[in-house]
């Protein structure tokens, strides 16, 4: 009964731990570092099951191993069979070690990916945004030379020659708004890379730690 639910608990864990993962990875958009942080974020943020099954499902081995030893129960060819099945679950860590640090190295490289990305991002919006304010303030000016030609143009003249000095007060307060959101966003980045190359480095360590003292068990 206690076998069953602890092999239950650990393909329990381990598959939650694909599932979650899997549909994360669409849509699939590689060259987008956006994309990229969410799949990081969400293999730090996971890794914790397929450590608890792992841990659990091979201390349980080791436990039930030394139990039927202790009890006479096991020959060479048992004893090989707990030896395989330990030996493979003790491997996994490895990988998941390995796992670890290369989300930990995508994570310092994707940080540079980002800021350029936020930076076209940024000069394209601005490039739409002066795009849309020199046809309003081309239509602006033709409407002063129109204008010009009424017989109330001297009384209106002053808010009519104003119309340009406004929208180009309105162009510089959309570009530093632009600017504002950019930085906004490269803080951003840098908030969940930095919290994603810890959470990393910790998991990588765990797994590593556990399988250096694990790996000595014969």
């Amino acid at each position: 009964m206690r076998s069953y639910l602890v092999d239950l608990t650990y393909k329990t864990l381990i598959l939650a731990f694909i599932i979650v993962n899997f549909f994360n990875f669409f849509p699939i958009n590689i060259f987008n570092p956006i994309w990229i942080n969410k799949i990081t974020s969400n293999f730090v943020d996971t890794a914790s099951l397929p450590f608890l099954g792992l841990i659990i499902k091979v201390f349980f081995t080791i436990n039930q191993k030394k139990q039927l030893d202790a009890e006479g129960k096991t020959d060479s060819d048992s004893s090989e069979i707990y030896y395989l099945k330990i030996r493979k679950i003790i491997n996994n860590l490895i990988i998941f070690f390995i796992l670890s640090l290369t989300i930990c190295l995508i994570q310092a490289l994707n940080i540079f990916r980002g800021i350029t990305f936020i930076d076209y991002q940024n000069n394209q919006a601005i490039k739409e945004i002066n795009s849309q304010i020199d046809n309003m303030s081309e239509k602006a000016k033709q409407n002063n030379k129109t204008n010009s030609l009424n017989p109330d143009y001297e009384t209106y003249s002053f808010e009519i020659e104003t119309v340009p000095e406004k929208i180009e007060i309105a162009r510089i307060k959309a570009n530093r708004m632009l600017s504002i959101k950019s930085n906004e966003a490269k803080i951003k980045l840098f908030q969940i890379t930095i919290r994603n190359i810890i959470l990393s480095i910790l998991w990588s360590t765990a797994f590593f730690l556990t399988y250096r003292k694990l790996n000595s068990y014969e």
